[in-house]
Parts: C-alpha cells; sequence; structure tokens
C-alpha cells in the first residue's frame, strides 16, 4: 500500500513539473512573438513567425497533453485543459502579439471598411445582416481608444476562447466522465470548424458564429437537464432567457448560424410533440420543451 501511494505521489509531482515547464514554455512562445514583429508585409505568418515560437507552443501542448493524460480530475487537470486552450489562443492572437496592421484578406478587408464606415457614422450597422463583428470592435474602440484595426482584430481570439471554453463545458454538463472532458478539451485545440468546414480564422463572420455555437450547446443542455431555484416574474426559467438570447446573439453574428441553430430547436420541439402524442410520460417529454426558443430564434431569424 505505501509502494502504491509513493508511486501515485511520485507521477503527481512529475505531472506538476511538466505541466510548470509547459507553463514556461507557452510563456516563452508569447514572449518570443511579442519581440519578433512583422517588419513589412508578410506572405504567410506560419513563415514569417520563428520557429522558436513554434517549438515552445508544442511543448506547451505536449505538457497539456500529458498533464490530461496522467492526471486524476481536480485542479491539476484543469491546469492542463488551461494550458493546452491558452497556448491554441496564443497562437490564434499571433497576428496581434506581432504587431499586424491587421490580417487577412478580401472578407476581411470589406469587414475592415465597414467597421471604419460605422466608427465614424456614415455606415448603419442595420444594414448589415451580420454586424456582431463590427459592433464588437467599435465598442472596443470607442472604450479603449485602440484602433479600428487592433480592435477588429481582437475580435478573432475572442470569440476563439468562447469555443475553447465551452467545448468541453458542454461535454462535461452532458457526461463527466474520467476522460470524456479532457478528450473534448483536446477536440477543441483542434479548431476543427476551421479545419472541416473551410471557413478562415480571421474576421469572417460565419467563423465567428461557428466558434459561437458551443455556448449555445451549452445553453441547451442545461436548458433541458438542470431545474432552476430562481423563477423570473412570469413564471420564466433564467436557463430560458439565457438560451433565448444567445439563440438570438447568433443571428446577429451571421444568421446562417442562426438558421442553423433554429433548425436543431424546431426539430428537438418537434420530437418532444410526437413523443407527447406517443410516449405520454416518457423521458423525452420530462424535459422543457423547446418550442418557445425556436419560436424566439426563429422570429429573430425573419426580422
Amino acid at each position: 500500500m505505501r509502494a502504491r501511494r509513493s508511486s501515485s505521489s511520485a507521477v503527481r509531482t512529475v505531472v506538476r513539473l511538466v505541466l510548470a515547464a509547459g507553463f514556461l514554455a507557452l510563456a516563452a512562445a508569447a514572449w518570443r512573438a511579442r519581440t519578433a514583429p512583422a517588419t513589412g508585409y508578410e506572405l504567410s505568418i506560419y513563415q514569417g513567425t520563428p520557429q522558436t515560437v513554434w517549438v515552445a507552443a508544442g511543448v506547451a501542448l505536449g505538457a497539456a497533453v500529458i498533464g490530461l493524460a496522467l492526471s486524476p480530475p481536480g485542479l491539476t487537470r484543469g491546469a492542463g485543459v488551461v494550458l493546452g486552450g491558452g497556448t491554441v489562443l496564443t497562437l490564434v492572437s499571433l497576428p496581434i502579439l506581432r504587431g499586424y496592421a491587421f490580417f487577412g484578406a478580401g472578407d476581411a478587408l470589406t469587414h475592415l471598411g465597414w467597421t471604419r464606415e460605422i466608427a465614424a457614422g456614415t455606415f448603419a450597422p442595420t444594414s448589415l445582416l451580420y454586424p456582431a463583428d463590427h459592433l464588437i470592435a467599435v465598442q472596443t474602440h470607442l472604450l479603449t481608444g485602440i484602433p479600428v484595426t487592433r480592435a477588429l482584430l481582437l475580435v478573432i481570439p475572442l470569440f476563439t476562447l468562447v469555443y475553447l471554453v465551452f467545448v468541453p463545458l458542454t461535454v462535461r454538463a452532458v457526461d463527466a466522465g474520467r476522460w470524456t472532458v479532457s478528450a473534448a478539451a483536446v477536440g477543441s485545440w483542434l479548431l476543427l470548424p476551421v479545419d472541416h468546414v473551410g471557413v478562415l480564422l480571421e474576421v469572417y463572420p460565419t467563423t465567428q458564429a461557428l466558434f459561437f455555437v458551443p455556448a449555445i450547446l451549452f445553453a441547451l443542455v442545461v436548458y433541458l437537464v438542470r431545474e432552476s431555484t430562481v423563477t423570473l416574474p412570469g413564471g420564466v426559467s433564467p436557463f430560458t432567457v439565457l438560451l433565448c438570447a444567445l439563440g438570438v446573439a447568433v443571428v446577429v453574428v451571421h444568421p446562417q448560424q442562426g438558421l442553423n441553430v433554429f433548425v436543431l430547436f424546431a426539430a428537438g420541439a418537434l420530437v418532444q410533440a410526437v413523443a407527447g402524442l406517443w410516449r405520454p410520460g416518457s423521458g423525452v417529454t420530462a424535459h422543457r420543451s423547446l418550442a418557445l426558443p425556436a419560436l424566439v430564434v426563429g422570429v429573430a431569424f425573419v426580422a
């Protein structure tokens, strides 16, 4: 028994040392990127960024995976999640760290032009079908005084952070098993919506909407499975307000993904209605109805 405890203690110590080294590597990657600003136009940020940044980031990600694999659920495993997510967020933020004037071509430059015009008061954001990115950048510019270009670049890591946080949280809300959250965290680091759907990791409303969807899925799971201890006026659950608000928000980020969310909610409401007719009292009908969220998001989409 003592030998087993000693072995377990040694593993914990090694894992903590590995994670500490990973955080140092992450700090080194961010510092090296910051001290190697772009001095001109770069065809590829991957080639323009020093190789030491990628090596340090690789070490940090490796340490995060080791930490998740060898540590039990708790603070140490949480540190692994933070380390891996922080590393990915740092890589996504490279254009900001390396002082890029702006990042992206084509559509990204169009969005920059619209944002500048909104900030100058010469273009109404209501003229856009997806003004969320632009309004976030304008408000950041007005509150902090940073240039519009830099404020718009901040939108990219902001929505990436939402994705990195809510993918593991959603999985945890569904099944908090020993390895599920760790697997979800590692999966989120791959940024699969960008790789598989083919969108761009820049100012591109479709990308930002896809990265926002996990927050809606988390709210959906909470809405379906958790009981609220607080009731708002009219007997409305706070979970209902949260789910409807996020559903409307994604319509403003990009209506195409808003339509997808509406279809998801409407399909769920239809299944609940059919189950209520065929099998009253089943587990499906025990959940809150998705009819109201589907109606709210549908009205927002049409509007």
